[in-house]
């Protein structure tokens, strides 16, 4: 039986792309060869499109995605600044394990803290990616979702997976050409690829991310711009001084406003929900109170954390000072944090079973070869712009100025931007300054 690779990548806006090089790619799909039926951009939802869940079962997702979100972190192990999407990589690993199974579907699911059941897998995580993006349908708060399914014409697709992608997903499959037309397909997957994320990620994959063994690229893009419920006045912004290491100083551009919103202190850090326009995503933003000690922060942080300050905060009038910063940030390591997760046979060339996406009867042996991912976020006066990608190959009554709450970010802090029905994260990580 000869073994090919399934190519996963993850690429996030915030902005995030994965592993590949910056150029752009201005690929026109009809002109194409091997490549067939390309869809290049998202038909928007209507009410009937979207799942009924009940409150408990989104927050249980909520909970279960910041699980995983939380588990990846602790082993990124980076000491600087950096962005990344859980949401991103746990919809497009959820795909894939919707097409695993045996130890392959049991590995995956653990990590993932989802269901061992692919159908389960695929009801309960494609109906919160449905509603997210339904939420996201507007102006003031966007966020748009999009997954995609490129299949070489040689690959057998198992009916049930194609059906579940469909229908689940909304992740319609494109037949493609690897084999010959290996190059022209990658040139179509990065110009959809910078449609879905209004050019924040302009190029995904570069021409070596697809050669003849490649049989399926499963990719899930992201893009988030929301617009402040409370807008920062540009002309409260000033250069201030930023604590960067310990006394050490750097200026930064210090956005400034005094505004009602949810707020939550305890021993040991204090937390602000700034929530974007519409009323449908929030950026929760958590500080030490000590200068030092983001990372001992860091190293508690668990899927409890967002769950625990959007419950016991309080809606305060709060005098904040929060710099405005952009991150962007490669994660190349992903395959390895995976593995050490507990995720080892997805990426086994002999030994992965995704026997419930393709067929073996051509003699393919289909694993995950790459999981990558590049972030971007970009925080100013008016808001917030982020997106990802992920692809496998293969805020009442104001009060005296003196008992305002203060919340100033002038040390480094943590951040994440969640989905406030589930309190789900979309996009997370820290700010140190530099």
């Amino acid at each position: 039986m000869r073994n090919v690779k399934m190519f996963l990548c993850a690429a996030t806006l915030t902005c995030f792309a994965a592993g590949c090089s910056d150029s752009d790619s201005n690929t026109d799909s009809a002109q194409m060869p091997g490549v067939v039926d390309v869809q290049m951009n998202e038909i928007a939802l209507t009410e009937a499109d979207v799942p009924t869940i009940a409150p408990t079962e989104s927050q249980k997702w909520g909970n279960n995605l910041n699980a995983f979100g939380a588990d990846f972190m602790h082993e990124m192990n980076t000491d600087s600044s950096f962005v990344y999407s859980p949401f991103s990589l746990h919809t497009a690993l959820s795909m894939a394990a919707s097409g695993a199974k045996g130890t392959t579907l049991i590995e995956m699911a653990s990590v993932l803290h989802v269901s061992s059941n692919v159908d389960d897998i695929a009801s309960d995580n494609g109906a919160m990616s449905i509603k997210l993006r339904y939420d996201g349908q507007n102006e003031n708060s966007k966020f748009d979702i999009a997954n995609r399914i490129w299949v070489d014409q040689t690959a057998d697709v198992v009916p049930a997976f194609k059906q579940r992608m469909n229908d689940k997903f909304k992740a319609p499959v494109q037949i493609v050409d690897f084999i010959n037309h290996s190059a022209d397909v990658v040139g179509v997957i990065n110009q959809w690829v910078s449609n879905i994320t209004h050019g924040l990620i302009p190029q995904l994959l570069n021409v070596e991310s697809a050669n003849p063994d490649t049989r399926m690229i499963l990719v899930n893009a992201i893009y988030f711009n929301g617009k402040w419920a409370h807008e920062f006045e540009k002309e409260a912004t000033r250069d201030e001084d930023f604590y960067v290491k310990g006394t050490e100083t750097t200026k930064l551009p210090m956005m400034h406003q005094t505004a009602h919103v949810q707020y939550y202190e305890n021993d040991t850090y204090q937390a602000i929900i700034l929530p974007y326009k519409e009323d449908k995503f929030s950026m929760v933003v958590m500080l030490p109170l000590e200068k030092d000690k983001l990372p001992v922060f860091m190293d508690s942080f668990d899927e409890n954390v967002i769950s625990h300050i959007v419950s016991e905060s309080r809606s305060e009038e709060t005098v904040i000072s929060l710099p405005k910063f952009k991150i962007e940030t490669k994660v190349d390591n992903a395959v390895d944090i995976l593995k050490t997760l507990g995720m080892k046979l997805a990426f086994a060339n002999f030994d992965a079973d995704f026997s419930q996406m393709i067929t073996s009867q051509s003699g393919h042996n289909i694993y995950i070869s790459k999981v990558n991912q590049k972030a971007v976020i970009d925080v100013f006066e008016e808001g917030t712009e982020a997106a990802a990608v992920t692809a496998i190959d293969a805020d009442a009554g104001a009060t005296s100025i003196e008992e305002n709450k203060e919340f100033k970010a002038d040390h480094p802090f943590a951040f994440a931007i969640i989905h406030n029905e589930s309190n789900g994260i979309m996009f997370a990580g820290q700010y140190l300054g530099e």
